[in-house]
């Protein structure tokens, strides 16, 4: 039996073209990363899941140190 799921993924502006023309998402490799190594969606839940992708893609572009999006 299959299973079909809408699911969203939030990145960075810089990763958008290599995801439109390649259709691959790059795994995270960073060892603080939310939920350790992998690539993340986000699907019908507790939550609205493309205001939740639109979300991470925000707090991932967020400069800390210039107080400012990328």
């Amino acid at each position: 039996m299959n299973t079909e799921y809408v699911a969203y993924h939030g990145t960075v502006l810089s990763k958008i073209d290599l995801i439109s023309n390649t259709g691959k998402l790059l795994p995270s490799k960073n060892d603080d990363d939310w939920l350790g190594h992998g690539v993340y969606y986000f699907i019908n839940g507790l939550n609205n899941p493309k205001r939740s992708a639109i979300n991470w893609a925000a707090c991932v572009n967020w400069d800390k140190t210039r107080g400012r999006f990328k």
